[in-house]
């Protein structure tokens, strides 16, 4: 996985001044009417769950890499 201070770099400085794109993309049928459920219930639009749910992913694995590493504490086994 590319680290997000990479992608960051490769975007350039200043790229997040609110412009906005647009992207098509293909989703299972599933993800579709599930959005779609979301925008009729939320009175949302598809776009404004997408995004809130991008900038959450990518903040999460922002701390991922972020975190210190850490062995996994539990009890050891003895030979």
């Amino acid at each position: 996985m590319i680290p997000m201070d990479i992608l960051e770099a490769l975007a350039g400085e200043g790229v997040d001044n609110g412009e906005l794109k647009e992207l098509k993309v293909k989703l299972p049928l599933r993800h579709h009417i599930k959005l779609h459920s979301l925008k009729l219930v939320r009175k949302e639009p598809i776009s404004e769950t997408v995004l809130k749910a991008l900038n959450e992913y990518f903040a999460r694995m922002e701390s991922k890499e972020n975190a210190p590493d850490v062995a996994p504490s539990g009890p050891s086994e003895v030979a």
